[in-house]
């Protein structure tokens, strides 16, 4: 299980299942990194280095270039780096903090991007862990700032506070009532944008979005996190009132649904990531609604990382299974729901 994910309590876990805040920052009198040489990028990841040096022995740092492509794609699977770090690999470099709650990305979109990444509606705690972390940073190195636009960053959507607050939701009950598009419509109404699991251009699988601020210009760090915040609590509220009115009125339906997907994960031979995590957050469902009692959902959680792409190839190579990786999937699947006796026996 990601160490992010493990460890202390939580609150509204059946809808939310991570929150995150990013911080945009650039140093001044560099280039941005889409505009900067390598031996420029080089010196801005030398003087981020000994910066961290100074500041604390739970960090462990990695250029990217120095890691395989395969632990890459895990990394970001897991949510750790972003998609635009791996684009920038030959420059690209982090630092990830032991707990894994903590990820300092440098020569990415722009110079450094903070990031605290915590399990279910923690977007507060979320908030402070890098504020903190900006202000130490800040102490050392001066960043690229304007009186009147504030933060200055390579994308101009991100000028300003350059925060990006972000929570991954759960939603198989507005899909299943078909209320999707109408919730998301008035996301959109409000500034917030939807996106898939590993953020703008990724799918949505598994009935996971990311729900996130668009605006980062006109108003403070702390009002962007209050709005998310009040949304996120109407989202939850709608989702869990959807689950009890299906629970309620077509449980049949429900059931048939949830113990379908249960037995094709507990008995299927060869099964695809997309397959998987569709199947898998039908059971989540299941186990929000109160049908598996004594589940541990973050255990549930953990699956659903690791039935994708890269995190199977990694398990596939690391125990030298010569069977493909659909094949591998749907066996660690069924090892997973043998050991797991609160889905009833088989």
């Amino acid at each position: 299980m990601p160490r992010w994910l493990t460890g202390g309590e939580t609150v509204d876990e059946d809808v939310v299942v991570s929150s995150r805040v990013r911080l945009a920052r650039n140093i001044k009198g560099h280039l941005f990194p889409n505009r900067a040489a390598a031996d420029e990028s080089e010196a801005i990841a030398e003087e981020v280095s000994a910066v961290m040096q100074e500041e604390d022995a739970a960090f462990q740092h990695f250029r990217l270039r120095d890691v395989d492509r395969i632990k890459r794609r895990v990394l970001m699977e897991q949510h750790l780096i972003s998609p635009d770090l791996i684009k920038n690999r030959a420059v690209s470099e982090y630092y990830l903090r032991d707990d894994e709650r903590m990820t300092l990305m440098v020569n990415e979109e722009d110079h450094l991007r903070l990031q605290s990444l915590l399990p279910g509606m923690q977007l507060r705690a979320s908030f402070d862990a890098v504020m903190d972390m900006e202000k130490k940073l800040e102490e050392k190195l001066e960043f690229a700032w304007h009186m009147e636009f504030g933060y200055l960053t390579a994308c101009p959507t991100n000028t300003g506070t350059g925060l990006r607050a972000s929570v991954m939701v759960h939603l198989p009950a507005l899909k299943y009532s078909r209320q999707l598009k109408g919730t998301f419509d008035s996301l959109a109404k409000v500034g917030l944008a939807v996106r898939g699991i590993y953020g703008e251009g990724s799918e949505a699988l598994g009935d996971m979005f990311q729900i996130s601020n668009q605006r980062t210009l006109g108003f403070t760090e702390i009002e962007a996190i209050e709005k998310l915040e009040k949304i996120t609590s109407s989202i939850i509220e709608q989702e869990r009132n959807v689950r009890t009115a299906l629970i309620t009125h077509t449980p049949a339906m429900v059931l048939d649904g949830v113990y379908r997907s249960l037995g094709i994960l507990r008995y299927a031979r060869v099964i695809s990531a997309k397959e998987a995590l569709q199947h898998l957050s039908h059971v989540r469902a299941g186990v929000c609604m109160g049908l598996f009692p004594g589940t541990d959902i973050r255990s549930l959680d953990d699956l659903m990382l690791h039935v994708q792409k890269y995190t199977m190839l990694a398990y596939k190579h690391d125990t030298k299974q010569k069977e493909t990786e659909d094949e591998v999937r749907a066996q660690y699947i069924r090892e997973y729901f043998n050991k797991e006796e609160s889905y009833g026996k088989r």
